[in-house]
């Protein structure tokens, strides 16, 4: 897992080529005027999903992984907390890996919450489970894109 700011210049390109189309998007596009839906950016490879929804509390959201893609999440406006623990420290709870690249874990105690503002991302890999759209102090609204791109 990877956490940054927008604002910092950083190329993840040595991890994925896919990395440098992916941030040139969400760098040179005007997000908050997205509307919620999906963006294709270079086909299946690498797509954007502008979402958006009122934060839950910790307990009623799921720990997730992908296997095809990785996920960079960007907080466009609002602020959540998201979790974070690796995949080998959960339990599968629901697998649906052939119909939509998800798994859901049972709840857990090895992860760790970090709080995302407006600018904030992380990039979420195969390995690592990720809780995300989780409050801080109060239920809000939140704006974010979710860029896929798919493991090389």
């Amino acid at each position: 897992m990877i956490c940054e700011n927008i604002n910092i210049n950083r190329n993840y390109s040595s991890i994925n080529k896919n990395f440098e189309k992916a941030f040139e998007y969400l760098r040179g596009q005007n997000l908050k005027e997205l509307a919620v839906g999906k963006y294709e950016i270079e086909g299946e490879k690498i797509f954007a999903m502008i979402q958006e929804y009122t934060t839950e509390r910790e307990e009623q959201k799921n720990w997730e992984s992908h296997e095809k893609y990785i996920d960079i999440q960007l907080i466009v406006d609002g602020q959540e907390v998201m979790g974070f623990a690796p995949v080998s420290c959960l339990e599968i709870k629901e697998d649906f890996r052939m119909d939509k690249d998800l798994i859901f874990y049972n709840e857990t105690t090895n992860g760790a919450n970090i709080k995302f503002k407006s600018g904030d991302y992380a990039i979420f890999f195969p390995e690592d489970g990720h809780k995300p759209g989780c409050a801080l102090n109060e239920c809000s609204k939140v704006k974010k894109v979710v860029v896929k791109v798919a493991c090389e």
